[in-house]
This record gives structure tokens, sequence and C-alpha cells, in this order.
């Protein structure tokens, strides 16, 4: 991994961690609210953690060996795998994350769970299963740190 992306990986996850920080005295902490309060910056810097990480994912995925038998990457199969799960306009995924997490339904759909749903809602995918499921998940996730804190309804 470059350099520079090892940096803007651990600036990303110092940012969630700050952000979460930072909410935890606000009622009621998730991860919609968590997304709400990043910056138009922090919101790139999450995108580009994303995608960061889908490439170490598909790289290895996409080795095959050579002419030579030495290792080398099958473009294509990077491309595909790269673009299943990335490869979409940053001011789109925003957007369409701004968007998600304005329902108050998805309030506590985890931030991969948003990303993920974003991206194939942009590309024309029917998602109403997998939001429904995903919104059971997120209610799941709020009764579970309700408990915790001792605000159970």
């Amino acid at each position: 991994m470059s350099k520079k992306a090892l940096v803007l990986f651990v600036l990303l996850l110092f940012g969630l961690v700050g952000a979460q920080q930072g909410l935890a005295a606000q009622e009621p902490a998730s991860f919609g609210h968590t997304w709400k309060s990043f910056s138009a910056k922090e919101k790139e810097a999450f995108l580009i953690g994303v995608a960061t990480a889908v490439q170490l994912t598909c790289e290895p995925l996409a080795i095959v060996k050579g002419k030579d038998n030495k290792p080398t990457i099958d473009q294509k199969r990077y491309a595909q795998c790269f673009n299943d799960f990335a490869g979409i306009d940053r001011v789109k995924v925003v957007s369409g994350m701004d968007d998600f997490y304005n329902d108050s339904r998805n309030i506590f759909i985890p931030l991969q769970g948003a990303y993920r749903l974003t991206i194939m809602k942009l590309r024309g995918i029917k998602i109403d299963d997998m939001l429904s499921e995903a919104r059971k998940y997120g209610n799941a996730v709020r009764k579970k740190l309700e408990e915790e804190r001792g605000t159970a309804k």
C-alpha cells in the first residue's frame, strides 16, 4: 500500500473516532448522526477510505499467472471487482448518502450498509427488500445501544 493511501486511511480512522466521541454527548448517537456531522472533506475522506479498502481487497483477487508464470494483475477482473464496490462519482455518492440518512428510518444503519445500499440504488438496483432488512438491523443496534446506556424504552 502506498504511503499516501496509508496516511489517508489513518486520517479516516481518526476522523471517525473523533466524530463518534463528539457525538457521544448528544442524544441519540447513531451512524446517521455521525455521517451528518462530517464536513465535506470528512465525507470525501470516508469515500477515499472505502476506495482504498476496495483496492486492497480487489487486487489480490485479480492476481493471475502471467505468460512467464509470474503473478500479474488481470485488469478486467480488477476493474469488475473495484467497480462493484466503488467507481461512482463521489459527489453522487455523498449526495445519495445524505439523502439516505435524511430518512429517519435509516439513521441507525451502519455507514458501510448505507454506502452499499446507496451504490446499488445509484446503479438502478432495486433495494427495497435489502433496505427493509437493514432497517431491522438498525433498530436492533438502536435497542442495544439504549440498553447499554440504560435508556431503553
